[in-house]
């Protein structure tokens, strides 16, 4: 089941800010619930289990996709993006 949400993506170098959706899937793993990628402005949007979401600014596509091949999503997250990529939580 995938839901969406209003996601705020600033791009453009005056500082205008854009609304995208995102869409979020569900991911099979202990402690991460849904992920969500934005491909135009290299966007990881994670949802926790416990109810925390973050958004991780400048993910490769591959960084992704890799992601969600996985054999564990938490440990590959854990191991290359969660200490790797700027971020900040949005819930």
């Amino acid at each position: 089941m995938n839901d969406s949400c209003d996601a705020i993506t600033q791009s453009d170098p005056e500082g205008e800010i854009r609304r995208r959706r995102l869409t979020y899937q569900r991911v099979s793993s202990s402690c991460i619930a849904e992920v969500s990628y934005d491909l135009t402005d290299e966007i990881l949007a994670v949802r926790f289990h416990n109810g925390r979401e973050y958004r991780y600014a400048g993910i490769p596509p591959e960084t992704h996709q890799a992601l969600l091949a996985a054999a564990s999503i938490g440990r590959y997250f854990n191991a290359k993006v969660r200490d790797a990529y700027p971020h900040h939580r949005t819930r």
